[in-house]
């Protein structure tokens, strides 16, 4: 009988404790639907492939090669001299004498103005005459008009945010903030033409047969061998006989002679240019709804690429005798490059949160200059950013 009073009191209290209740906070996107209340999430992320032009890329320059091996001056006697195709060393022929103490003592024999101690690589080296001819080179690179390679496309990856800004019925505007990345590669042979410098000492072999190319400094002597191979003995049946197989040739050159000619497409080069670029891109968006589940969406604003690149060039040139000489210089950028960037992409409603994406795009981030180098080289590269248009497409994530 007491809890009667008590219930009648409390019934009056919860009403008036519902009524001072602060109202319900609706937010400013709800669209209401008789008696329900749906939520249109405010944020979209978009993840997908894109392929776009690659870059345009123009490469030029010039250049310096030589062997780098000492040839002396011509006045100079008795010197090592080092070429592209040969040596000549220092006389190694020894004799054996007393030391005075009754041993035997292998000492350098009285110069002769010969040395047995040279080699030369090529059979072309050996004149009419039976002399040997060894040469150094010197290129140097004519300066050559740019050559443009034409661009590839390229694929790569981004990552987009969306954030609603307004909304209405069929139209909605939001704000796009994306990056992408995508490889920058360039590659080009060329041949360019060059001023040749050949230096060729002549030396004598005083009337020996030349021998065989390659020359390259053979043993003093070799065993002798019969026709099935087998070493021959010396008569008494201990040893195998040997012959001297070392050719003498006279330690001084008897002329020199420097010749300087223009060769067509002497030098072979080979451009390279290696990296990647991010491209940051953020602007306002407008979506259009057609039907039910598509809507077009056109987006436009400012990017910015960063790229990293590695250039390099191969020089090859190929003289006349000896190997091919080579040299390669590169060089190491990063830039960034301000432009803008215009989209548009129809995309459809697979679930409330999920859906798909197809589109164009165009971008435009200027281009830049990249040189790779030495004292005696200098090339360069142009990269151009401009213009690229390409596909996108793949999946967005409501949120």
């Amino acid at each position: 009988m007491k809890l009667r009073p008590l219930l009648l009191l409390a019934f009056p209290v919860a009403a008036l404790a519902q009524d001072g209740a602060p109202p319900i906070q609706i937010p400013p996107n709800l669209f209401f639907d008789t008696d329900f209340v749906v939520v249109e999430p405010q944020n979209r992320i978009s993840i997908g492939v894109r392929t776009i032009s690659g870059a345009q890329s123009s490469f030029g320059g010039a250049g310096y090669l030589e062997s780098t091996q000492l040839h002396g001056e011509f006045s100079e006697s008795a010197i090592a001299r080092g070429y592209h195709d040969g040596a000549i060393n220092r006389d190694a022929r020894t004799r054996a004498v007393d030391d005075g103490a009754g041993n035997l003592v292998l000492v350098p024999i009285e110069p002769d103005g010969k040395t047995n101690n040279w080699q030369f690589l090529e059979q072309g080296q050996v004149t009419p005459e039976g002399n040997i001819e060894l040469s150094t080179y010197q290129a140097q690179i004519l300066e050559d008009s740019p050559k443009s390679k034409d661009p590839r496309s390229t694929y790569g990856v981004e990552l987009t945010m969306r954030r609603d800004m307004f909304r209405t019925d069929r139209m909605s505007f939001t704000f796009l903030g994306g990056v992408s990345l995508h490889g920058l590669t360039s590659s080009l042979v060329t041949t360019q033409d060059a001023s040749v410098t050949k230096l060729t000492d002549t030396y004598s072999l005083d009337g020996t047969p030349p021998p065989d190319a390659p020359y390259p400094n053979p043993p003093f002597t070799i065993p002798v061998v019969d026709s099935n191979g087998f070493p021959v003995s010396d008569g008494e049946g201990q040893a195998s006989t040997s012959v001297d197989t070392v050719v003498n040739i006279e330690h001084d050159p008897e002329s020199r002679e420097t010749t300087t000619e223009l060769l067509e497409d002497a030098i072979t080069n080979r451009f390279d240019l290696r990296g990647a670029y991010f491209t940051f891109r953020a602007g306002p968006t407008v979506e259009f709804l057609i039907g039910s589940r598509f809507q077009a969406m056109f987006s436009a604003g400012a990017a910015l690429a960063y790229a990293g690149t590695t250039y390099s060039v191969q020089q090859d040139f190929d003289p006349e005798t000896g190997p091919v000489i080579s040299e390669t210089v590169l060089s190491n950028k990063n830039t960034l490059l301000p432009g803008f960037y215009a989209d548009a992409s129809v995309e459809m409603t697979i679930t409330e949160r999920a859906g798909l994406y197809l589109g164009a795009v165009y971008q435009n981030t200027g281009d830049f200059r990249q040189t790779a180098g030495t004292d005696a080289a200098n090339y360069s590269t142009n990269v151009s950013l401009k213009s690229m248009q390409g596909v996108r497409a793949g999946m967005n994530v409501r949120f």
